[in-house]
């Protein structure tokens, strides 16, 4: 997991541990957090949905700058980089030709997208240790 990302998404991952579980199948979960690792591994998606729209709402919250320099940890913000970077070694430097992502709503969709991705993993993993752990 990316170090700056897994940063981020530490108080996310605090602040859904204390959401009231949901009840899903019959199987009550310690907290929402499992729930969501469940969810990974046997929902219909409900769960994970839900986490989704929570992430959302948490990048919308985070500080401009942090999700900017979020954007460029994305694959999308690299391949921005790489274009820039050979932009400039090129004998014809035109900025005009520099796509920068101004939108700020754009780069918000793609920081989501990578955090949750990084979410995702890191419930999937904790819940099957959570799981190894249950006696049967």
């Amino acid at each position: 997991m990316n170090t700056l990302f897994h940063k981020v998404l530490e108080p996310f991952i605090e602040y859904i541990h204390s959401y009231q579980p949901m009840i899903v199948m019959r199987l009550e979960h310690k907290n929402f957090y499992h729930s969501f690792g469940w969810c990974i591994q046997e929902g219909d998606g409900e769960v994970c949905s839900a986490v989704k729209d929570l992430l959302n709402n948490y990048v919308e919250n985070l500080p401009t700058t942090l999700v900017d320099y979020l954007w460029w940890q994305t694959s999308d913000g690299r391949l921005e980089a790489k274009y820039i970077q050979r932009l400039a070694e090129s004998t014809s430097f035109d900025t005009s030709m520099i796509n920068l992502f101004e939108d700020g709503y754009f780069k918000q969709e793609v920081v989501v997208q990578a955090l949750y991705e990084e979410l995702h993993k890191k419930a999937d993993k904790d819940y099957s240790e959570f799981e190894n752990s249950l006696d049967y």
